[in-house]
């Protein structure tokens, strides 16, 4: 059933946006783009074991990011230096959990960044990037070769977990600008990390803790010789 207009208007806001694609993969389908390449018992095989190894690769992917986003859930705070007070606190908060997407060799995961539905939206992008340098890991030792995009723009999200936005398409392009193993952090989210919370009110313990997970997703950033933001990994 298709959702309620209402319900789609409602989750309107800024959205942390990822795109990961498994690079090589399209060089290798499109040699079975024509009847002649999958002619033959010998064709149907091989295009089934490419297909299958796109599959394992991909639900690896997903396994190892929401493996490693669980666990920091759980450990991520400890690294802020917070008391013990702030800690029960903090737990206390809500946890905003992301939504992955999969489709052939490409994943979007997204998560809200408004505060009413996201407490902590730095605390979020911290995970997620963290978790992404994980599952980026995990890809290079099985001889996946990953690329990524990380920013910040409007969206919308339906109640079946479709996600809609002009982000997507900017992702699309800078796919075709950088192709190589790497994660990119695109300008917009850069500027949430360096403005987010910086003259926080020092009672007010959220504010105070999305500063700190802020200033820490920026210590994992580095800028390359054309002034392009990416993971260091």
């Amino acid at each position: 059933m298709p959702a309620e207009p209402i319900q789609l208007s409602e989750s309107f806001g800024w959205y942390l946006v990822a795109r990961f694609e498994l690079l090589d993969v399209q060089s290798i389908l499109q040699q079975f783009d024509s009847p002649r390449g999958a002619d033959g018992p010998t064709g149907r095989e091989e295009f089934k074991t490419k297909v299958a190894d796109l599959y394992e690769a991909s639900c690896r992917m997903r396994e190892t990011f929401m493996t490693a986003y669980d666990r920091f859930l759980v450990e991520g705070a400890v690294a802020l230096g917070l008391t013990d007070a702030q800690m029960d606190s903090l737990q206390r908060l809500l946890r905003c959990k992301v939504r992955f997407i999969h489709h052939a060799d490409c994943v979007l995961i997204y998560a809200p960044m408004r505060t009413d539905r996201n407490r902590i939206p730095a605390q979020t992008v911290f995970y997620v990037m963290h978790a992404s340098m994980e599952m980026f890991s995990e890809c290079l030792l099985a001889s996946n070769r990953l690329q990524g995009w990380l920013d910040v723009g409007l969206g919308m999200e339906g109640a079946d977990g479709a996600f809609y936005g002009p982000e997507l398409a900017q992702l699309w392009d800078r796919k075709r600008a950088i192709l190589q193993p790497r994660i990119t952090v695109g300008k917009a989210l850069y500027g949430y990390l360096k403005c987010t919370d910086i003259v926080a009110d020092a009672s007010n313990l959220e504010r105070v803790i999305n500063r700190r997970f802020a200033d820490r997703c920026l210590e994992a950033l580095v800028v390359d010789d054309n002034g392009i933001l990416y993971l260091k990994l």
